[in-house]
C-alpha cells in the first residue's frame, strides 16, 4: 500500500523489515508474493531511484519487523491515506 500510495521510502523500509522477518523465521518466499514484491519494488525505484531504495530496504532489514511495525501501523492509520 505504501508503494502504491507514493510513500516509496517507507515502502522500501517495510519490504526490508519483512524480508528480515522472513529470514528469521526460515519461511520460504511464496511464489504468490514474488510478483507483488517485484511490482512494489519497481514502483519504489521509479519514485526514489534504486540507490535510495536499496538504502531504505537495508535500513528496514537492519531494524527488523518489530522496529518497523509501528511505522507500518502509523501509515495505515494516517489521515493522508483517507484523503
Amino acid at each position: 500500500l505504501a508503494a502504491q500510495e507514493g510513500h516509496a521510502p517507507l515502502a522500501a523500509r517495510l519490504l526490508g523489515a519483512a524480508e528480515a522477518g522472513r529470514q528469521m523465521s526460515g519461511a520460504p518466499q511464496f511464489p504468490y508474493w514474488v510478483t507483488l514484491h517485484d511490482s512494489a519494488w519497481e514502483a519504489i525505484c521509479a519514485r526514489i531511484g534504486q540507490a535510495a531504495a536499496k538504502d531504505a530496504f537495508a535500513a528496514g532489514e537492519l531494524a527488523g519487523p518489530r522496529a518497523c511495525a509501528p511505522q507500518a501501523w502509523a501509515f495505515l492509520q494516517s489521515e493522508a491515506r483517507s484523503a
